[in-house]
């Protein structure tokens, strides 16, 4: 979590600068910062009220929240700011400030609340990973609102100076804000003159918008499709069986032979340690240990990579190549290692499990067969096979009950001489040793030496009592024969139905792509299936699809009340449609630097949807809240609209290039674990940069040719805006 918790230094130092740089006075940006420590510490109130805890999701949480905290404050101090320039007392400007802005900053926190709401809808996995977030987002959100309406007003009658007696404009700060202040006035500018020649030919507006969304939609349905990013935490492992049968010495044999050759792949200055886990379990540590393994012929190989070390993922590839090349009669599949993809993984191995369920076990294993032989030729597949082993050999030992009764021998003492010989400890009845110096209890096995068992002949000439026989004992020959036969190693069962399961990984791919292979040959598999049998994509691949399901309801349904709440502020069903016009161009923008950057569609990414949704609803609540006031004071449409882009374009410049700049360091992904978040900052970076030019130039556009053709209200039916 170090990195995070650098992280969220390094973004509160350089809101610190941009905020510093954009107002040119220590006082506001004294003011403005101070809303951020106590908006993340009601976040943390909120989040001990809930019973969470601080991880890499919620420390990220918040330090995507600085960047939007001082939204609300930065708004307030901007326009106070303003208000001064214009010659008012600190107190006056104040005031006339919180009467402007009090009520569309309050619509825009409400509408990026909500659009967190589908959080809160997720399940499983997903929804135990980001609620955490929403709850700090939310939670910071709300005192920052709170604090922007009462503390930030009252620091700003007591700290800043009337505009003649402010002597910051002499020092270096006020050099440095002149130069900014100059850019931003060009830019205001620049945008006037392009506002006025668009409104214009209005088309070209709604054109551009066209083109743009359907290009966002045409990069969101080619995008790559994950659960989450896979984090680099140094740790690899893998499931690696031998033949079915083999000794565990044998098999320890065949590990130390791949260790040599990982250890070959592997430099050793980037090597921590390798761990192998042969055979299963002891029976008490089954509730305890995570392993697939079912007999003496497989086990687990656990690497951990020193501190500074190349990517685990490439090394994950090298190893399992050296396996095909080098090892090709060994079964093996990469596990999560690590905490993190243990938790996302869940109760599978792989990234896709497919869960063949029924009572034709013989009919399902044949299909399931057929599955694997197909997704064995999918690119970008790989460790597919057959969980289950079922050709395991053993020896069954038949007893003729009928001579055994005319030899005069018991069943149950020719049991416990064969039990006794093979070892009881781990099979039928268990023997613990406690030792009392340190209260450890020790499993104990009481076998025959294994160099006296070296055939078969030898067990079968193991003596049994024999009531009847002359000597009183007989060979267990004499009652018994040995047929060996191959049977299942484990039986795995869903709902007391016998299952078997086809496991798949992926490499150099997406999930989305392999779940799409997957499910349509399971399409052509299922009309073979006989009555009660089912087969299911289970895995990551599974809960990725149950939270894009859930994500895409959930941000449909935030949209719809963002909208009834916007209808309720303005009083018309078409206002709130364009102040929502700019979402679809912040959306296509996410969509357009995932791609750029090469990033997979995941559901920390559609996180950073949700946040460029919000934010950018807010920028253009803002625009479209001072354009009506503008125009139901008696100005035409297109030039409330221009009026509305100038007054308003520093808060919302400074607004989107404070947050943008603030997610920079975590779009670099650095540090361990920094993948995880990487996608959200990086769908917040290329959301707000389009979102925000929306902001400024398509939502007054079509304010300008929508409302032109709009009847204003009477004196008298005129709705109360502020003053």
């Amino acid at each position: 979590l170090r990195h995070i918790e650098s992280e969220i230094l390094v973004v509160a130092s350089l809101v610190a600068l941009i905020v510093m740089f954009f107002l040119g006075s220590w006082r506001a940006t004294l003011i403005v910062l101070t809303s951020i420590p106590l908006s993340l510490l009601s976040a943390l109130a909120m989040l001990r009220l809930t019973g969470n805890t601080l991880n890499l999701v919620s420390l990220g949480g918040l330090a995507l929240a600085i960047g939007i905290l001082v939204d609300n404050a930065l708004v307030e101090i901007e326009n106070i700011t303003r208000h001064i320039h214009h010659g008012l007392e600190p107190r006056e400007a104040a005031l006339q400030s919180a009467s402007e802005v009090a009520f569309p900053e309050f619509i825009s926190t409400i509408s990026t609340c909500l659009v967190f709401s589908p959080i809160f809808l997720l399940t499983g996995v997903s929804g135990f990973i980001f609620r955490p977030m929403a709850i700090v987002v939310i939670a910071s959100l709300t005192t920052s609102y709170v604090l922007s309406r009462t503390v930030v007003p009252v620091l700003a009658m007591l700290l800043m100076k009337p505009a003649a007696l402010d002597k910051t404009e002499h020092s270096r700060l006020g050099s440095i804000h002149h130069h900014v202040d100059r850019l931003l006035s060009a830019i205001q500018a620049f945008t006037g003159k392009f506002l006025l020649h668009l409104q214009r030919a209005g088309f070209l507006a709604v054109i551009g918008m066209a083109l743009v969304f359907a290009g966002g939609v045409f990069t969101l349905m080619t995008l790559g499709r994950d659960f989450f990013p896979r984090t680099d935490a140094g740790l690899m492992r893998f499931y690696i069986r031998a033949k079915p049968g083999y000794r565990i010495e044998k098999t320890g044999e065949i590990y130390a032979d791949i260790q040599r050759e990982i250890r070959r792949i592997i430099p050793a200055d980037e090597m921590d340690y390798v761990l192998e886990n042969l055979g299963v379990p002891e029976s008490g540590n089954l509730r305890l240990v995570d392993s697939y393994a079912v007999g003496s012929y497989d086990g687990e190989l656990q690497i951990q990579l020193a501190g500074r070390h190349h990517s685990t993922i490439e090394y994950e590839k090298a190893i399992r190549a050296m396996l095909r090349e080098k090892f090709p009669d060994v079964v093996m599949f990469a596990q999560p290692a690590d905490s993190t993809n243990l938790t996302l993984a869940g109760p599978t191995p792989t990234a896709l499990d497919i869960r063949f369920a029924g009572r034709d076990v013989s009919g399902n294993r044949i299909l399931a067969t057929e599955l694997v032989d197909t997704m064995k030729n999918v690119k970008g597949a790989v460790d597919v096979g057959i969980q289950q082993v079922f050709d395991q050999p053993e020896y069954f030992v038949a007893i003729d009950r009928v001579r055994a009764l005319k030899l005069g021998v018991k069943m149950n003492e020719a049991q416990n001489v064969l039990l006794s010989a093979l070892g009881t400890a781990s099979s039928v009845s268990e023997n613990y040793w406690t030792d009392p110096k340190n209260g450890y209890s020790y499993t104990i096995q009481v076998q025959a030496p294994i160099q006296n068992m070296e055939s078969i002949d030898k067990l079968m000439n193991l003596r049994v009592p024999a009531s009847e026989a002359e000597g009183g004992t007989v060979p267990l020959s004499a009652i018994a024969s040995v047929t060996p036969r191959l049977v299942p190693a484990s039986v795995g069962r869903v709902m007391l139905l016998p299952i078997v399961n086809v496991l798949v990984n992926t490499e150099n791919t997406d999930i989305g792509s392999i779940y799409k292979a997957a499910d349509n040959a399971i399409a052509k598999l299922r009309p073979r299936l006989k009555p009660g049998n089912t087969i299911n994509i289970m895995g990551q691949a599974d809960s990725m699809m149950h939270a894009y399901g859930d994500l895409f309801f959930g941000f449909a349904l935030a949209i719809f009340f963002i909208y009834i709440i916007m209808l309720f502020n303005f009083a018309s069903w078409i206002l709130p449609v364009i102040a929502l016009s700019g979402a679809p161009v912040a959306i296509s923008g996410a969509a357009f630097m995932l791609a750029a950057t090469h990033t997979t569609l995941s559901v920390p990414a559609l996180m950073g949807f949700i946040m460029v949704m919000g934010v950018s609803t807010a920028n253009s609540v803002l625009v479209t809240t001072f354009a009506r006031d503008q125009w139901l004071t008696g100005m035409d449409a297109v030039r409330a609209a221009r009026s509305a882009v100038m007054t308003r374009l520093r808060p919302v410049l400074m607004t989107a290039i404070t947050m943008i700049i603030g997610v920079v360091p975590m779009a670099l992904s650095l540090g361990e674990g920094g993948e995880q978040n990487a996608p959200l900052a990086r769908a917040i970076i290329g959301g707000l940069l389009l979102g925000t030019l929306a902001s400024l130039i398509l939502v007054p556009t079509l304010f300008g040719i929508v409302m032109r053709h709009v009847r204003r209200p009477e004196a008298d039916n005129k709705l109360e805006t502020p003053a």
